[in-house]
């Protein structure tokens, strides 16, 4: 059975997120999803060691005061500037032929993984865009990833606080019944050809992200980070084994990305006794 996340810890796990002295609207309240419509009326309000909240739908008034551990995060005046950064980028939906020939010739895609990838170009950056959709197909944020080895390798940007910064490539014959978690969006997009598969752009599944994958009612969820990462992937099995009916995890004998399509595919079937 899958587990369950308390509205209480999903409150806290967006609370900590807010910087000092900076009020929220418009969200998602996490004690009552808003309804049946999933009205966004829930708003917060973050002091350096405690954020009050309240949400405003007539039927739910759920409001009060939580106190937090640790300090808040960068001032909102930091986050301000980066997300005018990110925002303001231009993006060309037209990917460089030297970009679609690495694509193809590297991580083995095709016309379509091109197209599901959804990718755009920005020059200034010098990377590429890839957006982060949730599982409804909602554009939450996005990755501007480098492809020639630039450090950091990837800026996330996540604008959309009702939805948790992972990236669903749903596979719609298997649909939720089997789920992939990889780190990133290039192999995700790919094992998508063959179970609905989630990106967390890196080896960290907090609690909305866990909580999204749970709503899905996947049968079976494999946790697949790359090899160096197989001590973290232990730790995610262990703390959210009940993310489904089943839940396993495999060390990959190399990155899904870089693995040809046959491969690929027999791989990920192997992983679920198909």
């Amino acid at each position: 059975m899958a587990a369950a996340v308390s509205s209480t810890t999903i409150l806290y796990e967006l609370a900590i997120q807010l910087p000092k002295h900076v009020q929220r609207s418009g969200l998602l309240c996490p004690f009552c999803s808003g309804g049946d419509k999933k009205e966004k009326t829930f708003s917060m309000k973050r002091t350096e060691s405690s954020v009050s909240y309240i949400c405003h739908r007539a039927s739910c008034g759920k409001r009060g005061n939580m106190q937090l551990i640790g300090p808040a995060p960068e001032k909102e005046e930091s986050a301000k500037t980066e997300l005018h950064k990110f925002s303001k980028a231009k993006l060309s939906p037209i990917l460089p032929n030297s970009i679609v020939q690495l694509l193809v010739e590297k991580y083995h895609y095709s016309t379509l993984d091109i197209a599901r990838l959804s990718a755009e170009w920005c020059e200034d950056m010098d990377r590429i865009f890839i957006p982060i959709f949730s599982y409804n197909n909602i554009n939450v944020g996005g990755v501007f990833r480098s492809m020639s080895g630039e450090i950091p390798k990837a800026y996330t940007y996540h604008f959309n606080l009702n939805y948790p910064s992972i990236s669903f490539y749903n596979n719609h014959v298997s649909v939720y019944k089997n789920i992939i978690i990889v780190e990133d969006q290039l192999s995700a997009c790919r094992a998508a050809n063959t179970a609905t598969a989630v990106a967390l752009h890196g080896t960290n599944l907090n609690l909305l992200a866990a909580r999204e994958i749970c709503h899905r009612n996947p049968n079976h969820v494999v946790i697949c980070l790359d090899g160096d990462a197989f001590n973290k992937g232990l730790q995610l099995q262990e703390k959210w084994g009940g993310l489904s009916n089943r839940c396993t995890i495999v060390k990959p004998p190399k990155d899904l990305k870089d693995m040809p399509r046959l491969e690929l595919q027999a791989f990920i079937r192997e992983q679920f006794g198909e």
